[in-house]
């Protein structure tokens, strides 16, 4: 397992008056500037409204709620929970 080959971070005042706006103009400059193969984000509230809104931007796919990630073969592969739901049987 490798860490990170860079990290960027940004410092800016519209940040206070308008974090999704400033921070996901940020992102998505970032990401056009490095063409990275993969972002990923935390699956907090700010992650989960980040993600999709670059994904759009970008016109990249999303993969959300990831337990585990696998490269391999050139494609990423991502697990994802599966939520049993209880249905009640119905009675003839």
């Amino acid at each position: 397992v490798r860490g990170a080959a860079e990290v960027y971070c940004w410092d800016d005042p519209l940040y206070e008056r308008s974090p999704t706006e400033a921070g996901l103009a940020a992102i998505e400059a970032a990401v056009k500037a490095a063409s990275p193969e993969i972002v990923l984000f935390t699956a907090d509230s700010r992650g989960r409204e980040w993600a999709p809104r670059l994904a759009a931007r970008l016109a990249a796919g999303i993969c959300t709620d990831c337990t585990s990630l696998e490269a391999s073969d050139g494609q990423l592969r991502c697990k994802r929970p599966l939520d049993l739901i209880d249905i009640p049987s119905q009675s003839s």
